[in-house]
């Protein structure tokens, strides 16, 4: 475990997706998830369509953090430019 890291350097290419860092393994964080997805390229979709309200669904809440560059977000059908 280090105290700081880059995203970009704990990152695993996911087939033909976007990058993954395990930010919580790397960091041995328990408490919470954190994960990190980095798109290499415009127009990746990074997550899946999905509600947390589902029977296989952890019921929890999420947030998404843009850094750099810019992302579309969609809830409930309402498009929301992040940049």
């Amino acid at each position: 475990m280090s105290g700081t890291a880059n995203v970009s350097d704990l990152a695993l290419r996911l087939g033909g997706g976007p990058s993954w860092a395990m930010v919580r393994t790397h960091f041995d964080i328990q408490a919470f998830g954190v994960n990190a997805y980095i798109a290499e390229e415009p127009g990746i979709r990074i997550i899946e369509d999905h509600d947390e309200l589902g029977e296989r669904a952890g019921r929890h809440e999420e947030l998404y953090f843009v850094s750099s560059g810019r992302a579309t977000f969609t809830v409930n059908g309402d498009e929301t430019d992040a940049p």
